[in-house]
């Protein structure tokens, strides 16, 4: 009896057994599949990812916007076209070799393997184009050689301070004679008369010794080089030639001022030479010596002037240095 009690138990807890291996096999392979299902998703989206970063040199992706440039200065954002590496076509497909990008210009194909530059280096301004007219000087830059010449003036004395340096001009003035203050390196001259020779200056000399002065004949020079920066290419080539010619009519000057010759000629040419830089617009940064020039082709035609009009020679000759030293200003601005 009690055997066949066991073997009643046995066949009743035979169908909840398998029912329990049935269902723990169900979960598993459930699992199983899950499983192979996350593995493949996971996979497909970390290869998206590889597939949306192109390593160094890579080609950009076709119809896409580039990224930035790293250093995020000129040149970020969308790469130019004709850069090397070719820029996407119509349909997202590269151009073919030697198809021509739209900044290129110029008659005949480029080849596949000749970058164009960006638009900015191919897109030349006119003063790039001014430049090289003008023989290879760098845009915006005009170089000045002015040829110095050799004048000659009356000095009264040199003086540490400017007001010395008044003090002996008045009493110069108060002679009967004129004169102007040349600030120099080493303190104030006060100079009188402008000579094209020492012997042209050696009268002026012994009536200022009568007086009572104390003087000797130095030399100035008007001349020198430099550069004329900013404005226009056509104002910086109008005011170079203006510059370059300011020596030698300042010495014409001196020479018509000596000896009563060519006054008129000077005076007409100088007044021609105004009107020329009042048609000139030079900017901001070319102002000061188109202004400065002015100013001094009317003072020097207002010397002419005066000579031709019979004034004394002597107060006329005193009043020129100062003309010189304006002008010798003037160029040593450009080396600045």
């Amino acid at each position: 009896m009690a055997r066949k009690r066991v073997a009643d138990r046995a066949r009743r807890a035979l169908p909840l057994i398998l029912s329990f291996v049935l269902v723990a096999a169900l979960a598993a392979g459930l699992g199983y599949v899950m499983g192979l299902f996350l593995t493949g998703a996971l996979g497909s989206e970390a290869s998206q990812d590889l597939d949306a970063e192109p390593g160094p040199g890579a080609p950009p992706p076709a119809g896409g916007d580039q990224p930035p440039a790293a250093d995020g200065g000129a040149g970020a954002g969308i790469e130019p076209p004709g850069e090397t590496g070719g820029s996407p076509g119509q349909d997202g497909q590269p151009p073919e070799s030697g198809a021509r990008g739209p900044q290129e210009a110029g008659p005949g194909p480029e080849t596949a393997g000749s970058p164009a530059g960006p638009p900015g280096d191919e897109a030349a301004g006119e003063e790039a184009a001014g430049g090289e007219a003008g023989g290879g000087e760098p845009p915006g830059e005009t170089p000045v050689e002015a040829a110095p010449v050799a004048l000659y003036v009356i000095q009264v004395g040199v003086f540490s301070s400017l007001e010395g340096a008044q003090a002996a001009l008045d009493q110069v003035r108060a002679a009967g004679f004129d004169g102007a203050i040349a600030p120099g390196g080493d303190g104030y001259r006060v100079w009188t008369g402008l000579f094209t020779s020492r012997e042209q200056g050696r009268p002026l000399a012994g009536a200022m010794a009568d007086a009572g002065f104390e003087t000797f004949i130095a030399e100035h020079t008007v001349g020198g080089s430099g550069l004329l920066r900013g404005g226009s290419q056509e104002a910086r080539q109008v005011l170079r030639e203006h510059l370059e010619a300011l020596p030698g009519r300042v010495r014409r000057m001196a020479a018509a001022l000596e000896s009563g010759a060519g006054i008129a000629p000077l005076a007409a040419e100088l007044q021609e030479a105004e009107a020329q830089l009042g048609q000139v617009q030079p900017g901001l940064d070319l102002e000061d010596s188109h202004e400065s020039l002015r100013r001094l082709y009317a003072q020097m035609r207002r010397l002419l002037q005066e000579a031709a009009a019979g004034f004394d020679a002597l107060p006329v000759l005193a009043g020129a240095p100062e003309a010189a030293v304006e002008a010798a200003a003037i160029l040593a601005a450009l080396s600045r």
